[in-house]
């Protein structure tokens, strides 16, 4: 068989077969074995798109695994990706992990700081830069340049130096270092390791979380699963535009392909993933809610602009949408005479509407990954999308719950997935534990952390939950301290507080993002200091109260945080903020004994500052058209 792997085990993406004893490298041997003439990826380039075979694709990969041994790689090295969501994405970390080498994701937002913070934790002696902005944050941190052993660029004007472009690392014809690429991915076993993905701990600098084959293969089959098996049984189609260094970007864009008959879509450029949708007519989408609520806003307001026709025509449907909610949450029956009227404003006035954002084909619709707004999913489903919740962690690789029902009321996560290997169970406090062959190993370098979470073999989740007979499960609180944005961002809020806190006008600080699209901060001014401030440039500010609302004060502040803002990634920076106006101290409950903060209870204390943050445009037009069914 060619590429050198065995060819006895079972296709892994037709129906009722398992990746147990699989690796990727296996995976991929065998779809371009099998199938060498199907699309695998498909990528936009000048306008016009190129699709790439399975075949071609593991070629390819080939050719650049034997570059990268050529460059030093060996097996158990780290390997660090900066890059936008794109096919080099996938055949770098392919070809990384068919040397049996490990691939450590950094976001393209990242900070110099948090460059070689990850670059340094991991080990990592390749780099690979997507753009001249990911070279210029990479010189940025010469502590991580210096630790390099190459860097490989992407469209980028190789700056550091050793680099080399990817073009130049794939290296044609040479039997040699293929016959030693073929070999060294024989050789891998399943619980080898595969990519090293950084996520928010509760304190201080992230945790590389460490996936191997197998989890990251059983990642991919908890994706495929719900909720017919169509995934495996016909072909899907998925634009692939959220960032490849978090799980559900590369699963999306690399290993549930392979397990499948997904084909990835990637637009040209990332900011323009909309166009790509609209063009793709994407089948199967996996987002965070923020994604959702974006589309559904012009979606309202195309709706609200068209003719006075139409206007009336969307009302209409909308009104047989909500009464088809209503029944569908119920259980009850669709009667004919709201079926058919159902079909012609799907037809005539949904459908249109959709395929303006691109989703007129959608099949298979799911959110996670933050607080999904019941809203957003009532509209969804109004609009005849079956929009469905599931839950899962960057430790626990894919889903762990998922909604089965078609149209289920957006009040839980669902059930634990039907599938023997899969378990769920509620701790004694509530807290929801998880025990699947898709669990993380461990988090590098953090033996007692790793402990901590994994626990008998049980993921410990640190979320709160409700589980009811029927085995339906609901998040009622988080029992760690993390705050995860509409775009499903996980964020570390004490991290950034510590940035805050450094200036010594700033007493407390608390950020505020859970389930916003980004973040915002109310602040405690630090009285003594910021007063002798004040009266230094002869300001006439005689309290606390006076001094929070002074517009040089405000001004001072908003230099302050500039000054954390600099030290923190872009998904991590402050927007907007507000000059809490009394001290903590003065409100009683807002703090503890020891003086911590009470985020929940200081959120509901000042909403009105809070809300005064957010532009609530979108959310408002959502909450509007579904308003009367909640």
């Amino acid at each position: 068989m060619a590429h050198g792997f065995t060819a006895e085990l079972p296709p892994p993406w037709l129906p009722g077969r398992s990746v147990e004893g699989w690796t990727v490298p296996a995976a991929l041997a065998r779809r371009a074995a099998d199938e060498p003439d199907r699309v695998a990826l498909q990528q936009k380039r000048g306008g016009t798109d190129q699709a790439l075979t399975w075949r071609e694709l593991a070629a390819t990969v080939e050719r650049v695994g034997v570059g990268l041994l050529e460059l030093g790689l060996g097996p158990g090295d780290r390997v660090a990706v900066m890059s936008d969501a794109r096919v080099e994405y996938a055949v770098v970390e392919l070809a990384v992990w068919g040397v049996g080498a490990i691939t450590v994701g950094v976001y393209p937002t990242s900070s110099p700081a948090e460059i070689a913070y990850q670059v340094l934790d991991s080990g990592a002696t390749i780099f690979v830069a997507e753009g001249d902005d990911a070279m210029r944050r990479l010189a940025d941190a010469p502590e991580a340049v210096t630790a390099l052993r190459a860097v490989v660029t992407i469209d980028a004007v190789p700056t550091v130096v050793p680099s080399v472009p990817l073009a130049e690392v794939e290296r044609p014809g040479d039997a040699a270092g293929a016959e030693r690429f073929r070999c060294l991915g024989a050789a891998l076993q399943p619980d080898d390791a595969l990519c090293i993905i950084y996520t928010s701990g509760t304190t201080g600098n992230p945790k590389g979380v460490l996936h191997t084959h197998r989890s990251f293969l059983y990642a991919s089959e908890s994706i495929v699963e719900p909720p017919t098996r169509a995934l495996r049984t016909h072909d899907q189609r998925v634009v692939c535009h959220l960032p490849m260094a978090h799980v559900v970007g590369k699963l999306l864009g690399i290993t549930v392909p392979l397990v499948s008959r997904v084909i990835a879509y990637f637009p040209e450029r990332v900011d323009r993933y909309g166009d790509r949708f609209v063009e793709v007519g994407p089948t199967y989408v996996l987002q965070p809610p923020r994604f959702y609520e974006k589309a559904a806003s012009e979606v309202i307001t195309r709706a609200r602009r068209g003719r006075a026709h139409r206007r009336l025509a969307y009302a209409a449907a909308m009104r047989i949408g909500r009464a088809l909610v209503r029944r569908r949450w119920a259980g009850a029956r669709v009667p004919p005479w709201l079926d058919l009227p159902n079909r012609a404003a799907r037809v005539l006035v949904f459908r249109p509407l959709l395929r303006s954002v691109g989703y007129h084909e959608v099949r298979h619709a799911y959110t996670g990954s933050a607080l999904v707004p019941p809203e957003l999913a009532t509209l969804w489903q109004a609009w005849g999308v079956d929009l469905r919740i599931i839950y899962g962690l960057t430790e626990s690789g894919g889903n762990v719950t998922a909604q089965d029902r078609p149209f289920p009321q957006p009040v839980d996560i669902g059930e634990c997935l039907a599938r023997p290997e899969w378990e769920v169970d509620v701790a004694a406090d509530g807290e929801l534990l998880a025990r699947t062959p898709s669990l993380f190993r461990e988090y590098w370098g953090k033996p007692e952390e790793t402990a901590e979470t994994l626990k008998g073999g049980w993921l410990h989740t640190g979320d709160v939950v409700e589980r009811d007979p029927s085995g339906t499960i609901r998040i009622v609180d988080r029992k760690r301290d993390l705050i995860i944005t509409s775009s499903g961002k996980t964020l570390s809020p004490q991290h950034i507080e510590k940035e805050l806190k450094a200036s010594p006008y700033l007493a407390e600080a608390v950020v505020v993002a859970e389930g916003r699209n980004y973040l915002t901060a109310l602040l405690e001014l630090a009285e003594p200091t910021v007063a002798e401030w004040a009266r230094s440039r002869g300001l006439a500010t005689a309290s606390y109260a006076q001094l929070a609302v002074a517009p040089e004060v405000t001004a001072l502040v908003e230099v302050e945080v500039a000054r954390a803002n600099e030290q923190l990634g872009r998904a991590e920076q402050v927007k907007k903020f507000r000059v809490l106006p009394t001290k903590l101290e003065d409100e009683p409950g807002l703090l503890t004994p020891t003086r911590k903060a009470k985020r929940r209870l200081i959120e509901e204390r000042f909403a009105d500052l809070v809300d005064s943050m957010y532009c609530t445009t979108d959310a408002d037009a959502i909450q509007a058209e579904i308003a009367d069914l909640l």
